[in-house]
Parts: structure tokens; sequence; C-alpha cells
């Protein structure tokens, strides 16, 4: 929806005003910073860019800003590509954090085995090799988290995120 403000013409116009108001509102929606000239009774009336006030509101879904006559929207919606794929960034940060906090050095691998639920299972068939790779998980497993099934391991954590369980470890068989 776009909305137009008049400005300095209240002492110009007077009485007028309503007439101004009412050609505004027929006025197709423009950028700001061009002229506009509308039917003003029996005449026209010119207004220059810094006579009128022009403001757009965003419609549901978007993020409007605009600046210099240029307007951009950008559609909000989160789909469930983009659901999956911040998951799978939300996945590799509590790995990334978990490792951290078990004083891993940078290159040591890991093994993650992910809880085999919901979306989960569509998250690691699109962006496994992401999650391995930014992870340094030598092994990506869909199971229930289980220390046991590592062996003898130097640290295990186990993670909830987004109400999925997750277990990085290393040792063991794990390198």
């Amino acid at each position: 929806m776009v909305r137009y403000a008049v400005l300095s013409f209240r002492p110009r116009l007077g009485q007028q005003l309503p007439i101004l108001r009412a050609a505004l509102e027929q006025l197709e929606p423009r950028a700001a910073g061009e002229m506009v000239t509308l039917p003003f009774g029996a005449s026209t009336l010119t207004l220059a860019p810094d006579e009128l006030l022009v403001e757009s509101d965003a419609l549901a879904g978007y993020a409007v800003a605009q600046a210099g006559g240029v307007q951009v929207a950008l559609d909000t919606t989160i789909n469930a590509d983009l659901r999956r794929e911040g998951l799978a960034r939300d996945l590799v940060r509590a790995v990334q954090a978990a490792r951290k906090n078990a004083g891993l050095a940078l290159a040591d691998r890991i093994a993650l085995q992910l809880d085999r639920a919901g979306d989960l299972v569509q998250v690691v068939a699109e962006w496994g090799d992401y999650i391995q790779s930014e992870t340094l998980a030598g092994t990506l497993a869909l199971s229930a988290p289980n220390a046991d099934a590592y062996g003898v391991l130097s640290f295990c954590r186990f993670v909830c995120l987004r109400g999925f369980a997750i277990c990085a470890s290393s040792g063991g068989r794990s390198h």
C-alpha cells in the first residue's frame, strides 16, 4: 500500500487541501523522488519531489526498504528448503561448539551420529557433505546416538538441537 503526505501546502492551498488529498488517493503508486502532476479542479497541480512524501507499507511476508527513488522488497517466507538449510547450519554450529568445549584441535576428526528422526534424514541427504566437511566428521551416521558404538572415546558430547539428539565423538574407532 502506498500513502502520500503533502508537505508545506497548507498555507498555499488552504481550503483546497481536501481536493488535493482526494486527487492523491486516485494517484497510481509511484516511486519517491518523481515530479507528480495531478488534476486539481479545473486545472492541474505539479508537485516537486520535496513537496510530496511517498510512503509504502510492506506486504505480509516481505521486508521493504526504499532510498533514492528505489524500493526493494525481500520475501521473508521461510520454506521447507530454507528450514532444512537452517537446521544443517545450526547442526554445524552445535557440533563446532561441542568440539571446542571438548578441547579438540582444529584438525581432529570426529564421528557424528544423528538421531534418525524427522527432518534430519532429509537434511543429511541434502546437506551431509557440507555437515561432514565443516565439522571434520569422518563418519556421519543416522541412528540413535550411542557412545558405546565407538568403543573407547577420548570425548563424546551429546547435544539436543531442535529436539534432535546428536552425538559427536572422537577417539577409539572414530579416527
